[in-house]
Formats: structure tokens, C-alpha cells, sequence
């Protein structure tokens, strides 16, 4: 599973989770890792846990991106900013001071 490699769990508290990782060197946007419902949403969210990713209960994003997420792509453009205002929470909590850095660069280029 590539749920240790996630930057975030986004969840439904317990039916819903998508692993995101976004790495601006390699990908446009974030791509999603994993994803499931029931009981394989509460055993990603537990191997998160186990390897200390964040998980953030979005009830309404979870849902909205759940269908139209697909394993191993880029989130669909609609879902930018709400995942990016996350992300952003996640990296400043974590002091991952690099991809703040380098998200700032890549928006002044765009």
C-alpha cells in the first residue's frame, strides 16, 4: 500500500478516505494514493495512523471527491483549493518549509 508515502488521509470519519501526496517536483497537482470505503477506509486511515500521516475529517470533500478520484492520478482540478488549503495546514504544522517554498514559485511562474 502507498498510504505511508501520503501527505494526508482526507475522510467521511468512517466510510470514506483518499490518501493524497503531492510532490510539485514530480506532479502538477496531487495525485491520489489510496482510497476506499468501509472497511477499507478505516485500514488506510489505521496504516496512516501507524506511519503518522495526518487524516482530516471533510465529510462534504470526502464525498465529493471520492467517486470521481481514480488511484495513482492527479485530484480533478475542481478540487485544488480545498486540497491545497489543507495541505498547506498540514506542511506549516509539520514545518515542511521546502514545499511551501516551492508551491509559492510555482504559482508566481503560472
Amino acid at each position: 500500500q502507498a498510504v505511508p508515502d501520503a501527505d494526508v488521509i482526507i475522510r467521511n470519519p468512517e466510510h470514506l478516505a483518499i490518501a493524497i501526496k503531492y510532490d510539485p517536483d514530480k506532479n502538477q497537482a496531487p495525485i491520489v494514493l489510496a482510497k476506499g470505503q468501509d472497511e477499507l477506509a478505516l485500514k488506510i486511515v489505521a496504516v496512516g495512523e501507524e506511519h503518522h500521516v495526518t487524516a482530516i475529517e471533510n465529510k462534504p470533500l470526502a464525498r465529493a471527491m471520492y467517486p470521481v478520484c481514480k488511484v495513482g492520478k492527479e485530484i480533478p482540478g475542481d478540487f485544488y483549493g480545498a486540497v491545497a488549503e489543507i495541505l498547506v495546514y498540514i506542511y506549516r504544522k509539520e514545518n515542511r518549509q521546502d514545499i511551501l517554498e516551492k508551491a509559492k514559485e510555482d504559482n508566481r511562474n503560472a
